[in-house]
């Protein structure tokens, strides 16, 4: 009997050795727990390599979702800067616009602003002019100042002596003229006293003009009749 290759003796009396047999028995067994274990093993390789699938596609998984998550993050900064793009672009155009008018502006003003600089120009030379002008105007005013100031100040010294000697020529005619007034007081005194007895003697004689004029003269004595 040949059994995967396994030749069986036969025995003297029927049947098989029992060496071959279990000879048999034992490769058969040993072959089974090899084959046993290569399984066992690569049920296990097949298990951790499983578990390292489940790994990396959990990993896939939440790299798919973070990528789904930032690409609706680029998604909408994208829209936000093609609003921005937009609006950037109106804002160039208006811009342009804006240039366009300053730029004929500049080119209508360009002429006056020429004008306007040979007018500065002028006007720079006429200030300096001017300014030195004003230097020499204050310092001949200085100059006139000065002398004015002296002669303003001999005139005060002039007008000071003048008052001085005014005021004692007036000192001395006050006193002059007190002592006249005070002669003049007693003169109107005494002849204050004659006009009273003048008064006096006047009115006595009033007196007696008024009683000659209130005299009657006697009255006739009336005539008896017989």
């Amino acid at each position: 009997m040949n059994e995967n290759g396994f030749q069986f003796r036969t025995a003297a009396f029927g049947g098989f050795q029992k060496q071959d047999v279990m000879d048999y028995l034992e490769r058969s067994a040993r072959e089974h727990a090899q084959k046993l274990a290569a399984v066992q093993k690569e049920l296990a390789e097949e298990k951790v390599a499983r578990a390292q699938e489940e790994e990396r596609s959990a990993a896939l998984e939440e790299r798919i979702a973070a990528l789904e998550a930032e690409g609706q993050r680029l998604s909408a900064e994208l829209a936000d800067r093609e609003d921005r793009l937009n609006q950037t672009m109106a804002e160039r155009d208006e811009i342009q616009a804006l240039a366009a008018g300053l730029q004929a502006e500049v080119d209508r003003l360009g002429p006056l602003a020429e004008a306007y600089e040979a007018v500065k120009d002028r006007t720079a030379s006429i200030e300096l002019e001017a300014h030195g002008r004003a230097q020499a105007i204050e310092r001949e005013g200085r100059v006139k100042a000065l002398k004015c100031q002296e002669q303003v100040k001999e005139w005060f010294d002039r007008t000071r002596e003048a008052y001085d000697r005014l005021r004692s020529d007036i000192t001395a005619t006050m006193g002059h003229a007190a002592q006249e007034l005070e002669r003049a007081g007693r003169s109107i005194e005494e002849l204050s006293g004659g006009l009273e007895g003048q008064d006096a003697a006047l009115a006595a004689i009033q007196a007696q003009i008024e009683a000659l004029d209130s005299a009657k003269p006697p009255q006739p004595l009336e005539l008896l009749e017989e």
